[in-house]
């Protein structure tokens, strides 16, 4: 009875051992997973000012990346440019002009870094100014949503149809006329204006076939006008980004990834304290 006694209390204590050592156990890898890095203020303007610049850039190429078969596409191209304003503006106040100082390496920031943020933030403003002035020049084009009538629609509501076509030759004459009037001498322009020149031309083909009582011909025609605006947009959105793709623009691109590859220089003992 004792030797029992004795061999019940022995697995007790094995099992309440095997308790505490399985919570304090639990204890250091929940603190572990769970552990915070403190910051100090500067460094939390650091990593204020990194990802800053890191959503600028990143709102900055959204612009370049839509798809003009979307059916809201110019709703999207307008706000992702308002998008892109808004960081790119946030990233230049987040910018603190004094002189750095390496927090956890104790060494100054590369000279000229700052004033190259700076900079950098400045002329991408001004090419996203440009985008949407250009937007804003072809706002009647990219709004133009050609649908197609039926065979009877066309008998019925002819005029209504060739004072349509109208209107719509005035936005390509519109849009034509602001492209011409760009001096930037990018060779989209020149494109966009061969483009829009056809696009006019089928317009005319489809009232001359409307006035002749020729309707199935026009019929015809607006379905080459469907399949020409999808070009059309196309060409006019290359033209909208054209400004992306000047030197400026991309010694601007590479400046201010530079700079945020300093930052990650900087950061990068923060990011491996957060990871352990």
């Amino acid at each position: 009875m004792a030797k029992k006694k004795k061999n019940r209390q022995s697995i007790f204590i094995l099992v309440l051992l095997i308790l505490m050592l399985f919570s304090l156990s639990y204890i250091f890898i929940f603190n572990k997973r769970n552990k915070t890095v403190q910051l100090s203020p500067e460094e939390t303007n650091f990593y204020k000012e990194y990802f800053s610049l890191i959503q600028a850039r990143v709102d900055y190429l959204a612009i370049s990346k839509l798809d003009t078969n979307d059916v809201n596409f110019y709703e999207k191209l307008t706000s992702v440019i308002d998008r892109a304003k808004t960081s790119n503006r946030e990233a230049y106040a987040n910018f603190n002009p004094d002189n750095k100082e390496s927090i956890l390496l104790g060494i100054s920031f590369p000279e000229g870094t700052e004033e190259k943020a700076r900079n950098s933030l400045i002329e991408q403003n001004k090419t996203i100014d440009n985008l949407d002035e250009r937007v804003g020049d072809l706002r009647a084009l990219f709004s133009f949503y050609p649908e197609k009538p039926t065979l009877e629609e066309l008998k019925e509501n002819s005029q209504d149809w060739i004072e349509l076509s109208g209107v719509s030759k005035e936005k390509i004459s519109e849009s034509e006329r602001m492209v011409k009037e760009d001096i930037s001498g990018d060779i989209q322009s020149s494109e966009l204006e061969l483009i829009l020149a056809q696009f006019s031309g089928t317009f005319i083909a489809f009232e001359n076939n409307l006035y002749d009582n020729n309707y199935q011909e026009a019929l015809d025609d607006f379905d080459g006008l469907i399949k020409q605006y999808s070009e059309v947009k196309r060409e006019a959105y290359i033209y909208v980004l054209s400004p992306m793709l000047s030197d400026n623009a991309l010694a601007t691109m590479r400046d201010l990834t530079n700079v945020i590859y300093s930052y990650e220089f900087y950061l990068k003992p923060t990011f491996q304290v957060g990871r352990n």
